[in-house]
């Protein structure tokens, strides 16, 4: 029913024991409105207060990245480690986020861009809010040299990438030196040698030391490109037009295969390397292979030398 008289301003507030009569006296939302409501309301602050958040957070004015610091570097300059972090992060995909932000910055593209271009042990990438990136690296240090050509030689890690390219060539009598047998050119951080390889060869230069062999040269053998199977082809009847041609070929199951050189490059040879040629001040050459025991071939050799006479002297021993 409804009560004819008008309905007061301030209302008391209804409660869960009163009952609902359309009664002024008891005007107002109920408790389940009222929690309703309010969870309306928290919710509604909740999505402002994220959303101004987000704003601050990517604001340009609050974690904007504008300083790079850079620790453990000793050959490399921070200007170079800096200006190649800044490439990494303007070539990462972040979408819509902003890419000069401490938040959002890519760390693992600086650790990648970093590691592909030089010769590093180790990156790491700390956020130091609220404008900073602090880059940490360990240089890898070269363990041995590679001539390129006459006038330079890279100096390799035993990862196998090169470190340094120096065109000084008196720089060179600390490190054991790689002769090949073909020009090459190289650039700082590209790797070039295994590792398996790489690793060896300091380790192959202080056995010989320590052997008594004088060595001159140590020469890396290149192997040969890849062959692949090539059938011979006979020509059957070979009907030409002015503007077409149709020639019938004929595959002989009798006829030999040929194996023919597929093209590869000196790098791609490089890959594949691992004997290298000792030369020593007694004439002989010792062919090494950096994938087997360098104890045992180089016992072979002293045996070999105390068995044989000293006026035979031989090209290399395998």
């Amino acid at each position: 029913m409804q009560w004819p008289f008008r309905r007061r301003r301030r209302a008391l507030p209804a409660t869960s024991s009163e009952p609902r009569f359309r009664n002024p006296y008891f005007a107002g939302p109920t408790p389940k409105q009222s929690s309703q409501r309010m969870v309306l309301e928290l919710t509604a602050l909740g999505f402002v207060f994220c959303g101004l958040l987000i704003v601050a957070a990517f604001s340009p004015a609050i974690f904007s990245l504008t300083t790079i610091d850079v620790h453990g570097n000793e050959r490399l300059s921070k200007e170079v480690i800096q200006q190649t972090a800044q490439e990494s992060i303007a070539g990462s995909h972040l979408g819509l986020l902003p890419r000069s932000n401490v938040l959002t910055v890519s760390m693992s593209a600086i650790m990648a861009g970093l590691k592909s271009h030089y010769a590093l042990d180790n990156v790491t990438v700390e956020r130091r809010w609220p404008h900073t990136l602090v880059i940490t690296v360990k240089e890898s240090y070269p363990a041995f040299a590679l001539k390129l050509d006459t006038q330079s030689a890279a100096l390799i890690t035993r990862q196998g990438s090169v470190a340094e390219i120096l065109t000084d060539l008196s720089k060179l009598k600390d490190y054991p030196v790689l002769v090949l047998s073909e020009p090459l050119t190289a650039a700082s951080g590209e790797t070039l040698l295994m590792p398996t390889l790489s690793s060896r060869i300091p380790e192959l230069s202080g056995k010989l030391r320590a052997a008594g062999l004088n060595v001159t040269e140590l020469r890396l053998q290149l192997p040969d490109c890849p062959t692949q199977i090539v059938l011979p082809q006979e020509q059957g009847t070979n009907t030409n037009s002015s503007t077409n041609a149709n020639i019938d070929v004929n595959l002989n199951s009798n006829a030999t295969p040929a194996l023919e050189p597929t093209p590869c490059t000196v790098q791609d040879r490089l890959k594949r390397a691992e004997d290298v040629r000792a030369q020593l001040e007694a004439g002989y050459g010792l062919l090494i292979s950096t994938s087997g025991d360098l104890d045992y071939q180089l016992q072979k050799y002293q045996a070999f030398k105390t068995n044989e006479a000293d006026a035979v002297v031989h090209d290399y021993v395998d």
